[in-house]
């Protein structure tokens, strides 16, 4: 709650964790979009192949899967012990 009430209309927020838990990734994110209306995603710029979109069944549409990744620990590629990544942008 803070960080979007801190947050400049057009500035940036990305949140991250270190889990690949639904409830702290797409649970956290669907709760942003649906309770602060001034927030939207943003795309990720990555390359062909990195991480993984966001997962479904969790109250977000394919748009808003796709502005997510995850890092999955069973990916030999990505060589993680799990991480997520989204972007945000105050409206306004």
């Amino acid at each position: 709650e803070q960080a979007v009430k801190l947050l400049k209309p057009g500035g940036y927020m990305t949140y991250s964790t270190c889990t690949i838990n639904v409830n702290e990734n797409e649970g956290i994110v669907h709760h942003i979009l649906a309770t602060y209306e001034c927030m939207e995603m943003l795309p990720i710029p990555v390359r062909q192949g990195i991480g993984q979109a966001g997962l479904e069944g969790h109250g977000l549409d394919e748009k808003e899967r796709m502005c997510m990744r995850r890092f999955d620990p069973r990916d030999a590629e990505a060589d993680t012990m799990g991480f997520f990544v989204a972007r945000f942008r105050k409206k306004g």
